[in-house]
């Protein structure tokens, strides 16, 4: 499911989606199944909600891959950073949590398992 360049709410079925907001501030639902949500460098501050109960995964390559640092913390108090030389982060069942990014912009997000970059 791709969004426009506006901002948009992307509703996941009941298989494994792809979600893809693109540019403005968007709500990202995956509903059942594993889903992947894309983010991308033109990505506003979006709110992703994972569903509950499967592995999400979110992939913030294209969004880092200039270099822009980025900064995942996670409900717990934990926190992840660009600095730490890690690949990926696979996170407890339905984690919750925020990523930052070095421009401002944020992604919101619940029920994910994972983050890939």
């Amino acid at each position: 499911l791709h969004g426009g360049a506006g901002n948009d709410t992307l509703h996941g079925g009941a298989g494994d989606d792809t979600l893809h907001g693109g540019a403005g501030d968007d709500i990202l639902r995956g509903g059942a199944g594993d889903d992947l949500f894309l983010i991308g460098d033109q990505n506003g501050s979006d709110q992703i909600h994972g569903g509950w109960g499967f592995t999400d995964t979110i992939d913030i390559g294209d969004a880092v891959e200039d270099g822009q640092s980025w900064l995942v913390t996670l409900e717990n108090g934990d926190s992840y950073s660009s600095d730490d030389g890690l690949a990926f982060l696979d996170l407890a069942q339905d984690t919750a949590g925020i990523i930052t990014f070095e421009d401002g912009t944020t992604i919101d997000f619940e029920g994910i398992e994972k983050i890939v970059w």
